[in-house]
């Protein structure tokens, strides 16, 4: 028999009307399956999945076998199996359809054009998992997430970025280095379901501590990112240091983040310094997924009652005062300390205890939360970070050159006559003269950071200044090099903007 991908299967139904024998049509096609798939609701983006472009490739075959895919965002989607049930249940209930097939998938991988000299080019989400101080459990809720994240589906990998107290190796019982390759890149250990990890723990005695000055630890963070193979992954979540430091910017800085966790515990001292950790997620425009309160609750062998030890509420209010999500509550379990030691987290260990249910939930909400920030901010889709490589244009035309807060690129790109072009996620396209970029630096040799008085005479600066080359500098920042040997400051997207108004 045929198969039809657009239309197929008419359906002919006989009833009497006014005694008269009546035959009706039911004509099943692309259309027909849209229009009855429409009635399924993507709870995060409150809009049909068909309307969303999940449904793809729909098949019929033999007159009455329907086929198709749902590619979700991630396939880590908390409710994926929801949404098989219901297609396939209205699928099945149209006239004539002997067989359905849905198919779940999840997105293919983009390139990040901005990574394309990293080896983090492959990877669809970079999570910080944070905390303003030490003793919270970030690295058990780091190993927990991600541990549930892989048996969702996902592909998931750890950065271990606490270089001078390193623990991931431990939590999950890793026993061998990561391979090096002749080139000095490194190949993650991979461990249960499928999570590759780089941990310093690796790569250093255990019985001895790590004393290194800020500017090797950078380094290395800039090596675990970089130059390590972590191939393509739905989410690298990043363990990082507790409070906020050199590595902490660096992280920021050397990466687009998607966005940040931020863990703590019920008790005031911890929520003051999650404050802290917030404010420089919001200096460095990352996004902040939620606050996730640990070690909230115990409940006793002897009754059902959740006892709050160390206060209660804490981590729910201070995500209400600052606006943010609230991802939850991980109670105190024996089992989360007993599987961290062994080897194993408790979500792969005791997957039906009360902790990896909390840590389940956590995952699906992160998995939401996370491709609802990255359906509603902007990406940099044309920039070369070889500047000399970079496509010459004509110049767009300018739009009026009002300040839109919180717009970032979607193009970067040289044009003749020594300009800079950029096209903003709002639409505006800005030129810049780069010689004007030069005298506008916002480095501390050309700006006084106390009063904001410019030091630098625009006389001292050639005429046919050009800029040399251009990075981005995390989610918020260009960075610029020119051929005088001036390497400049970040140029945030505030202060472009505003060179672009001026």
């Amino acid at each position: 028999m045929p198969v039809h991908p657009i239309y197929s299967v008419i359906q002919r139904t006989y009833h009497y009307r006014n005694n008269l024998l009546c035959v009706s049509f039911t004509i099943m096609n692309k259309t027909t399956i849209l229009q009855t798939l429409k009635s399924i609701i993507d709870p995060d983006f409150n809009k049909n999945i068909v309307d969303l472009g999940f449904v793809k490739n729909i098949v019929i075959k033999n007159d009455s076998e329907i086929s198709l895919d749902i590619e979700l965002t991630t396939p880590a989607c908390p409710v994926k199996d929801e949404f098989h049930r219901q297609a396939v249940e209205l699928l099945q209930a149209l006239p004539g359809v002997t067989k359905v097939n849905v198919n779940m998938t999840a997105q293919p991988i983009k390139k990040q054009v901005y990574l394309e000299n990293s080896l983090l080019h492959s990877v669809r989400h970079i999570v910080a998992v944070s905390s303003g101080k030490g003793g919270v459990g970030k690295s058990t809720v780091t190993a927990n997430l991600a541990m549930a994240l892989a048996l969702s589906g996902a592909r998931v990998g750890i950065l271990d970025a606490d270089i001078y107290g390193p623990s991931m190796g431990m939590m999950f019982g890793i026993d061998k280095d990561p391979e090096i390759r002749p080139d000095q890149t490194l190949v993650p250990v991979t461990v249960a379901a499928g999570i590759q990890i780089v941990s310093m723990s690796m790569l250093s005695d255990p019985n001895r501590a790590t004393i290194w000055r800020g500017p090797m630890a950078t380094q290395m963070i800039n090596n675990f990112l970089h130059r390590v193979h972590w191939g393509h992954l739905d989410y690298l979540l990043i363990d990082f240091p507790p409070g906020t430091g050199d590595i902490q910017l660096t992280l920021t800085q050397s990466c687009p983040l998607s966005g940040a966790i931020v863990v703590t515990t019920p008790q005031n001292v911890a929520l003051a310094d999650v404050r802290k950790g917030l404010s420089m997620f919001k200096s460095v425009a990352v996004p902040v997924v939620g606050v996730i309160e640990n070690m909230s609750w115990f409940q006793c062998d002897n009754c059902d009652k959740k006892h709050y030890i160390f206060r209660q509420g804490g981590g729910s209010r201070t995500a209400e005062e600052l606006n943010l999500s609230f991802l939850g509550e991980i109670p105190i379990e024996l089992g989360v300390a007993d599987s961290g030691d062994e080897g194993k987290p408790i979500v792969y260990t005791q997957p039906n205890s009360l902790s990896a249910q909390c840590f389940i939930e956590l995952a699906g909400k992160t998995a939401s939360s996370l491709s609802v920030l990255a359906a509603n901010s902007s990406q940099l889709d044309t920039m070369n970070l070889a500047f000399e490589e970079l496509e010459v244009k004509e110049l767009p035309g300018e739009a009026e050159k009002n300040a839109v807060p919180m717009a970032a690129p979607t193009e970067v790109f040289a044009t003749a006559n020594q300009k800079l072009a950029i096209t903003w996620s709002d639409g505006l396209s800005h030129t810049y003269s780069q010689r004007d970029l030069r005298i506008k630096c916002p480095c501390a040799e050309c700006i006084d950071e106390w009063t904001g008085e410019a030091l630098l005479d625009p006389n001292t600066v050639s005429e046919d200044v050009k800029l040399s080359n251009l990075y981005t500098v995390g989610r918020y920042a260009l960075g610029l090099a020119f051929s005088d040997g001036h390497r400049g400051g970040l140029y945030t997207w505030d202060h472009l903007r505003k060179i672009a108004k001026d």
